[in-house]
């Protein structure tokens, strides 16, 4: 395991076992992401959604994680000290670098998947399944919309389907094997089942 990098990440001890945490990435998977996608946030659809030719933009989401990282252990306090810092800019471009939304049209859902960077510890999400984002309530027929994860568990061949509820809740759906995209994209869609 690396070591952390400092101030942003840092050990964590669970369980007799040294843990890196890397808040950053845990409130963009399990915060930011699935409270944008129930709360309608606009900054989700200018992030997927590209606009007059101009490209996806994650990195608003990236933002708004930070935010919440304020305080954290090691984390500075306001945001004008991250936005002081050259390091913040360069660490949080590290991890961007990897972050790819694709849309999956699947069984009549729109299913979007955002790849994460490689996960390093449980329970960072190796993707994240938006489903059925930019439905307006009441549409008809009525898609649900869902927030899903791929998770990486405590070994390389051991990940969980996890899931976050409108109301809050993380919600463990059990093993899985590591899945590519599309595979894990079918695997939500089944989940959702046929729209109608």
């Amino acid at each position: 395991m690396r070591e952390p990098v400092l101030p942003f990440e840092y050990w964590e001890v669970e369980r007799g076992q040294r843990k890196l945490c890397r808040p950053l990435l845990y409130a963009l998977q399990h915060m930011v992401l699935p409270q944008a996608l129930f709360i309608r946030r606009p900054g989700l659809r200018f992030a997927l959604l590209p606009d007059a030719g101009i490209p996806r933009d994650l990195s608003n989401l990236m933002g708004h994680a930070a935010v919440r990282c304020l305080g954290t252990q090691g984390w500075p306090m306001e945001v004008e000290d991250i936005q002081d810092d050259p390091h913040y800019y360069q660490y949080v471009a590290g991890l961007e670098q990897y972050l790819v939304a694709t849309l999956h049209p699947l069984s009549g859902h729109d299913i979007w998947i955002v790849r994460m960077p490689p996960p390093l510890v449980a329970p960072e999400a190796v993707f994240a399944a938006l489903c059925n984002p930019f439905d307006e309530p009441g549409a008809h027929p009525a898609r649900p919309r869902r927030y899903v994860t791929l998770e990486f568990g405590d070994r390389e061949d051991a990940h969980f389907v996890c899931e976050w509820t409108s109301d809050g809740k993380h919600v463990n759906l059990g093993p899985s094997p590591r899945l590519t995209v599309h595979a894990f994209a079918s695997a939500v869609a089944a989940g959702l089942g046929p729209v109608g």
